[in-house]
């Protein structure tokens, strides 16, 4: 074997163990990116699940502010109500005691009448 053959020789072992090292190279590229799309393939999922779940958030608030604000009408006419019931009651009391204060002048109008009565 002369000394260009070696040499060729050489130079073939070196280009297939260069062939070789690109060839593996690529194959981790690959996976790489393979591995990237995976990633954002998920993230894109999580992105929808927080947008999802953010949006479900904003509805469970709306429905407690929703709830809030008829428990208050609700108090609110309760409230109310009992008002003008007391109202009408005190009403009531007061006509009562006019008709009270009137029998007790028409009393003492007639004992005072009884009185002077010969």
């Amino acid at each position: 074997m002369t000394h260009q053959d070696i040499q060729n020789k050489s130079e073939d072992k070196t280009y297939e163990n260069e062939t070789q090292e690109s060839t593996q190279l690529k194959n981790i590229i690959d996976m790489k990116e393979a591995q990237i799309t995976t990633y954002q393939s998920n993230q894109m999922a999580l992105y929808a699940e927080v947008k999802k779940l953010r949006k479900e958030n904003d509805e469970l608030r709306l429905f407690k502010i929703k709830a809030v604000e008829e428990a208050k009408k609700e108090a609110d006419n309760l409230m109310i109500n009992k008002c003008l019931k007391y109202e009408d009651e005190i009403k009531e009391v007061k006509e009562d005691n006019k008709k009270l204060a009137k029998q007790i002048e028409d009393l003492k109008k007639e004992a005072k009448d009884m009185l002077l009565y010969p």
